[in-house]
């Protein structure tokens, strides 16, 4: 008895193996992942993420919904204003906010990521 106690004992104590965890990280962290280390990011008002890289003070590169648009500084009132050649693509950002207009009467309201 004292035997069975012993054995009962110790394949209590054998070691089981932990579960696999999964790392949940901020949105973001999350969203950084693939992204250029020089891209700003932002969250819009649809869910989309768009991500704006700047390539001196006078170009920069919009993308968003998996399609890029290379845009040109425009002259604005405050913040920072780019549109692409043909004007049909305009981003517009002004302290952590942004408005995305894709020349087709649909605006976005984005907000900068930590």
């Amino acid at each position: 008895m004292l035997v069975l106690a012993g054995v009962l004992f110790l394949s209590a104590c054998e070691a089981v193996p932990d579960a696999p965890q999964t790392a949940v990280m901020p949105e973001s962290r999350a969203d950084r992942v693939a992204v250029p280390e020089d891209a700003i990011l932002y969250r819009c008002d649809n869910g989309q993420r768009a991500e704006i890289t700047l390539d001196g003070p006078e170009r920069a590169r919009l993308k968003i919904a998996g399609a890029a648009t290379n845009l040109a500084a425009v002259r604005a009132a405050s913040g920072a204003k780019f549109e692409s050649a043909d004007g049909g693509i305009m981003f517009w950002s002004k302290g952590t906010e942004a408005t995305i207009d894709n020349g087709n009467g649909v605006k976005l309201t984005c907000a900068l990521l930590p």
